[in-house]
């Protein structure tokens, strides 16, 4: 009787091998399906989101006569990772300001770059900078971009808030910044010069917040 038993197990074993192979076949080829079809919609979702883009882009410089800004060079046109890995190895050369001057002679005033996939501004130009800060400031915001890097070091304020937190900064320093004011730099160079005495020598960490905000603070009150 144990050998009937054991003569129809061994029997069995490949039909149900067979059942297990045609499983995971079938449970492969949906994964398969599903994994194509989820390519296939972030593919129609990236490509409808560029072309969206793009043509939100063309409209705004159509209706406010904006002109087509002079494209960076890219190696690398997608990421941009080129520039990126360039201006972090001239930061910590201490060159970066010198290489931006450069490159603000050779690409013009205003010109595109790709930073992460997505398209960035420089702009030097002075009508470009006081829309962005001033005239059409409501259309511009930098809080989702420097709030979690620069909010330990200036905390909420003109560097790191958009919206109504951003005018109120605005207006507390707009004085400051008069055209009367500029041009007597006088006691500004002399507060500077304290704040910059305060700074160790020896290259050991310090926290700058309390100090920048003394010499903002000390050189509003001498104009007022």
């Amino acid at each position: 009787m144990r050998c009937v038993a054991v003569a129809v197990l061994e029997l069995s074993l490949p039909r149900y091998d067979h059942l297990i192979q045609s499983s995971i076949t079938a449970a492969m080829g949906q994964i398969s399906r599903f994994l194509l079809l989820a390519s296939s919609l972030l593919v129609v979702y990236y490509v409808g989101a560029k072309i969206l883009d793009r043509l939100t882009y063309s409209r705004n410089k159509r209706l406010l006569g904006c002109q087509e800004a002079t494209k960076y060079p890219h190696k690398d046109p997608v990421f941009g990772l080129d520039l990126l890995i360039k201006d972090t190895k001239e930061h910590t050369e201490s060159v970066y300001l010198a290489e931006i001057k450069r490159q603000y002679a050779v690409y013009g005033k205003t010109h595109e770059i790709r930073f992460l996939n997505a398209r960035m501004i420089r702009t030097m130009d002075s009508k470009n900078i006081q829309a962005v800060l001033g005239l059409n400031a409501k259309d511009f915001g930098l809080q989702p971009l420097r709030e979690g890097l620069a909010m330990p070091l200036f905390d909420r304020g003109i560097n790191t808030t958009d919206g109504e937190y951003w005018q109120h900064s605005r207006s507390l320093i707009k004085p400051t910044f008069s055209r009367a004011e500029i041009c007597d730099l006088g006691s500004l160079e002399f507060h500077f010069c304290r704040f910059l005495d305060l700074l160790p020598r020896d290259r050991s960490e310090v926290d700058l917040q309390p100090l920048l905000s003394r010499l903002v603070r000390f050189f509003d009150l001498q104009k007022r």
